[in-house]
């Protein structure tokens, strides 16, 4: 008997990283709140419907087991994925000499979603990024900005 906490557990096991890097809720109870589209849109591509009509419930899925519905967790796994793009902006930031470079995280899941398209059979896009440079003030980046050389206009 397959449990929504069960596949949960199967969803974090697997995007656990991701999912903590995105600030999105790891709970495997059968509560979250961010599992639940892509847990009822995976199972509905293998013919599991809820019978509430919108989210999954242990009982929709007591006739299953782990296996017999594994393709249906490889589909909600790769629903999350997607979700997982659209939750944040990506932006790489850089101040002096820290950067932090969050489209690592976004070709991570760019990778996952190429790993998961082709045995599920789903033709994936190909992701288009680029890059916004805002000066914070004249000359590099790095620069120290006091009040005195803030350039004119600035907040």
């Amino acid at each position: 008997m397959l449990t929504v906490a069960e596949v949960e557990s199967v969803l974090d096991a697997r995007c656990h990283g991701l999912l903590v890097a995105l600030g999105l809720p790891t709970i495997t109870d059968g509560t979250n709140p961010f599992m639940k589209d892509p847990i009822a849109w995976g199972m509905s591509r293998i013919g599991i419907y809820p019978a509430s009509g919108v989210w999954i419930t242990d009982p929709d899925l007591a006739p299953y087991t782990l296996q017999s519905a594994g393709k249906g967790i490889d589909y909600a796994e790769y629903r999350m994925l997607e979700n997982m793009m659209c939750s944040d902006v990506m932006v790489d930031t850089r101040v002096g000499n820290g950067s932090l470079m969050l489209s690592q995280i976004l070709k991570a899941i760019e990778a996952r979603l190429n790993r998961l398209s082709k045995p599920l059979g789903i033709s994936l896009q190909p992701l288009r990024g680029g890059s916004i440079i805002k000066r914070l003030g004249p000359g590099d980046p790095a620069d120290e900005f006091t009040p005195d050389n803030v350039p004119e206009g600035s907040p």
